[in-house]
């Protein structure tokens, strides 16, 4: 599922995106962290770990989304994307179990529970913006 969504936003960044690339200092740090991923896992052989570190690095990849959300103080995802994630994640775990995969139960737990406090964090500025129209509504009224 991961590599098709990946494939699905590559795509559309290529075609509507702009044409300039423009790294923030977090995204030039966070590169840096996927260079010493791959040359740790090509050095050490050791995938186990190298897994781990992806899935460290997918975490903090979350930040900077949340601190959008924070700074805007708004809903700025889309609920169905993000519900697709998760129910992804759910989907994912019970093979994991099922199959003693336990880096699989890794990403399958981190999805889980990062796409549920995206979720959390995006209802909260969702019902705060619902709450002061009606507030809005009832001043006018």
């Amino acid at each position: 599922m991961d590599t098709g969504v990946c494939i699905i936003i590559l795509l559309t960044l290529v075609i509507g995106g702009e044409r300039g690339l423009k790294f923030k200092p977090f995204e030039k740090w966070y590169l840096v962290g996927i260079g010493l991923v791959i040359v740790y896992g090509i050095l050490t052989g050791n995938a186990w770990s190298s897994n781990i570190f992806t899935q460290v690095l997918i975490s903090i990849g979350y930040i900077p989304t949340v601190h959008n959300l924070i700074k805007e103080k708004r809903n700025t995802e889309s609920f169905v994307t993000w519900t697709g994630g998760l129910l992804t994640g759910m989907l994912a775990l019970y093979p994991s179990i099922v199959g003693g995969n336990t880096l699989a139960i890794v990403y399958s737990v981190r999805t889980i529970v990062l796409v549920s406090i995206m979720l959390l964090v995006m209802s909260y500025y969702q019902i705060k913006a619902t709450n002061t129209k009606e507030k809005e509504k009832a001043h006018e009224g």
